[in-house]
This record gives structure tokens, C-alpha cells and sequence, in this order.
């Protein structure tokens, strides 16, 4: 994957490069934004070259994909400690069955005269 990831991003690099070379008149012209909101607001910001909207526009883009992608990452965090815990909660349980079991497996086996006394004491 890493062999592919480097070339593409490359030629995607060049590619805007290129782009940008030959549209440099067009991106060099000046606009200004402006929003006309309800009640009467109007807002209109200053004259300023086209690719400096571009570079915000990705800028922005970029931050709000960061958080998405942060937001998702911490999410997989939490749910990662909570499995961990469960496992780790686990493993104790499957080690205190198993000295469970070496404990029961160390204790000497009744013999069957003094198994028929206790059961006879049982039953009464």
C-alpha cells in the first residue's frame, strides 16, 4: 500500500502544481465575498486575490477533517480500554479457576471406607 500511496500523492502534487501554474492570471484576480442575510444583514469582505480564498477554503477544509477524524480516533480509544479491561478482568477469572482446580487436584482423595462414614453421617 505504501508503494501506491507515495507515487499518487506525487502526481496529485504535480497535478495541482500544474494547475496553479497555468491559471496564475486567473487566480491572481481580486474579488470580494459577500453574504446577504436575512432582517437586512449584509456583510461583503475585503478585495482580495482569488487563491488566497483557495488556500482558505483547504485550510479549512483540512482543520474540520483533522477534528473528524480526532473525534473518531478517541472514540476508538475508549472503546479499546473498555475491551482491554474486559480482558484483563478475564484472565484473572481463568487464573483463580485454574489454581482453582490445581488446589482441588493437591487435596487427598478420601479413601472409600471413610467416604461411606461421611455420607452415613450425612444421611443420618
Amino acid at each position: 500500500m505504501r508503494f501506491i500511496k507515495i507515487p499518487l500523492m506525487i502526481v496529485i502534487f504535480l497535478l495541482v502544481v500544474i494547475f496553479l501554474v497555468e491559471n496564475h492570471t486567473v487566480f491572481s484576480q481580486t474579488m470580494s465575498v459577500r453574504m446577504d442575510l436575512l432582517y437586512g444583514v449584509n456583510w461583503s469582505s475585503a478585495e482580495m486575490p482569488i487563491y488566497f480564498y483557495l488556500t482558505f477554503c483547504f485550510l479549512l477544509g483540512f482543520v474540520v477533517c483533522l477534528l473528524l477524524l480526532l473525534s473518531d480516533r478517541i472514540k476508538n480509544v475508549r472503546a479499546l480500554r473498555k475491551c482491554q479491561k474486559n480482558v484483563k478482568a478475564l484472565e484473572q477469572e481463568i487464573n483463580s479457576l485454574r489454581t482453582m482446580a490445581l488446589n482441588m487436584e493437591l487435596e487427598e482423595p478420601e479413601s472409600p471406607s471413610e467416604m461411606l462414614k461421611t455420607t452415613e453421617q450425612q444421611h443420618g
